[in-house]
């Protein structure tokens, strides 16, 4: 695959139109929320979702991080590579997507997952039950992964609130699975300032923990993610009984199209709506 064919694929993958997904849906969504922003969001399982938009999905995740330029095109092309596709059970896999209604194209994306092997355990020397969740069984942690934006979307309504709809409806998940009693802790890893930072906005209890990064990574597929000035740090991160009324705030404050700041929003948890 040249580079040139690698940068067609990664445009294609961009482009599926997601204006259906909704009525294609083979099960139940976990949410479901719309906005006056024009945004569609919702939650569901991976084997609820049609194979050609799982597909869709990673390329859409793909297309992301290679012009995020968070991924080496010369090895994605020398790969033959042009979808990230994670190697998951679809029935313990779930997908947050974020979609324009005026013309159903797909602006944001985040994953939950019960994984055999946890994606942090692959890119840092640590073990998730011992070092970041000590005595919490592995069942019973799910790892969030690939929260990100269309690259592109200027500094719009629907730009700023794409990440806040899918941490929230990813929210919304993690709650029922709590409940469930599947869940113990969700983990991850982001820039301190990023991932952390949004979560603990959200109510979450969160901790991190600095883990030395495979030195692999440095020269892999995503080595130029890795080799940024920016390090990711691994977090562990349980829901509180308090987030209730802070996530029915966000929701209607985004379900609004309210204008302003969703941190400025999120920081004053106190007081009443504006």
């Amino acid at each position: 695959m040249t580079f040139s064919t690698l940068e067609r694929v990664a445009a294609a993958g961009t482009d599926v139109n997601f204006a259906r997904v909704e009525r294609s849906l083979m099960g139940e969504p976990v949410y479901l929320g719309v906005g006056l922003d024009g945004s569609l969001t919702m939650t569901v399982r991976g084997d609820h979702l049609p194979t050609r938009y799982r597909l869709a999905l990673g390329a859409f995740r793909f297309s992301q991080y290679l012009r995020l330029g968070w991924m080496d095109p010369a090895r994605a092309a020398a790969g033959g590579r042009y979808i990230d596709r994670p190697a998951h059970d679809p029935r313990r896999d779930l997908h947050t997507l974020v979609v324009d209604r005026s013309d159903g194209t797909l602006v944001g994306y985040v994953g939950l997952s019960q994984p055999e092997r946890f994606g942090l355990e692959a890119d840092y020397a640590v073990r998730v039950d011992v070092d970041l969740a000590p005595g919490t069984e592995r069942r019973r942690l799910w790892e969030a992964k690939r929260l990100v934006r269309r690259v592109g979307m200027g500094h719009g309504q629907l730009a700023r609130n794409a990440p806040w709809w899918a941490l929230l409806a990813l929210t919304r998940a993690v709650t029922g699975l709590r409940e469930g009693g599947e869940l113990a802790a969700m983990i991850g890893d982001g820039a301190p300032d990023g991932s952390p930072a949004m979560l603990s906005l959200l109510d979450y209890d969160v901790r991190t923990i600095v883990a030395e990064a495979r030195a692999e990574n440095l020269s892999g597929l995503y080595g130029p993610m890795w080799r940024r000035g920016v390090s990711a740090v691994p977090f562990h991160a349980v829901p509180h009984p308090r987030q209730g009324p802070l996530l029915h705030r966000l929701e209607n404050f985004l379900a609004m199209g309210r204008t302003g700041s969703v941190r400025d929003l999120l920081r004053t948890k106190g007081h009443a709506d504006a």
